[in-house]
């Protein structure tokens, strides 16, 4: 009697399967609204979101209302792309990525505020705000 099992296709996709890799940003979901967005309160904070998904981009900035706007750091990938996932530490590079600031130390006290974006697939070149926290780092 003949085996019904076709070995060669099965071991394709049985390796095929082992060789994916879940996490990788092509098999990654966009990030939708809204996202836990967590951030260590350290000199260089580890931000973090779960579900693990993939944002467009990320700003840290000033959250005193009585401070002008200052951007510490930002990372941001052409428009209509989404390709971060977390974790991202403050001031380490991400290849890429065009970044702005992340070698500054934060004023003691001050609040800063997180946000990750990802580029909307509905209105094209337009950067979505999905999550944010705000944080006091301290030294």
């Amino acid at each position: 009697m003949r085996n019904p099992f076709h070995w060669p296709a099965l071991m394709i996709g049985v390796l095929g399967a082992a060789c994916n890799d879940s996490s990788s940003p092509s098999t990654t979901l966009v990030c939708t609204s809204p996202v836990p967005v967590t951030a260590t309160a350290g000199t260089n904070p580890k931000v973090d979101w779960s579900p693990k998904c993939r944002i467009n981009g990320l700003s840290i900035i000033t959250a005193n209302p009585n401070q002008s706007p200052f951007l510490y750091w930002g990372i941001s990938f052409p428009v209509d792309s989404n390709p971060l996932l977390p974790p991202l530490v403050y001031g380490q590079t991400v290849p890429g990525a065009t970044v702005f600031g992340g070698n500054m130390a934060f004023p003691p006290g001050d609040s800063v505020r997180v946000t990750l974006l990802v580029s909307n697939s509905t209105t094209p070149d337009t950067l979505v705000e999905v999550g944010a926290t705000v944080i006091v780092p301290t030294p």
